[in-house]
Formats: structure tokens, C-alpha cells, sequence
């Protein structure tokens, strides 16, 4: 299974559990703390990803200098 097939999965399958959420959990302070933290939690994974990332391309660089 390749990358992208991965994402789009987890995304489609994040978009109906908070679908499901909103529609049989009737306390919407609950709600939006959830996709709040999910929000979040998202951000900063990507973040983490992108900097890590860079941080390896920047070590290859260096690697291949020497």
C-alpha cells in the first residue's frame, strides 16, 4: 500500500468518525474540544514530519559533501 493510498483512507475514515460524532453526540462543547485536540495533535505531527524531513535531506547533504 503506498503512501498516498494510506492518507487518503485515514482522512476519508477521520471525515465519517467526526461526521458520527457531531450527529449522536449532542453536547457540542464536547465536540469541538475533540477536533480541537485533533486539530492539534495534526499540526503538530506535520510539523514534525516536515522538519524532520529537512533535517535528514540537510544530513545527506552533508554526508555526500564528505
Amino acid at each position: 500500500i503506498s503512501f498516498p493510498t494510506l492518507l487518503a483512507g485515514l482522512i476519508t475514515t477521520a471525515g465519517i468518525a467526526l461526521n458520527t460524532l457531531a450527529k449522536y453526540n449532542k453536547r457540542k462543547n464536547d465536540n469541538n474540544v475533540i477536533v480541537a485536540i485533533l486539530l492539534i495533535v495534526a499540526i503538530a505531527t506535520g510539523l514534525v514530519i516536515f522538519f524532520n524531513m529537512q533535517f535528514v535531506s540537510i544530513i545527506q547533504e552533508v554526508i555526500k559533501q564528505v
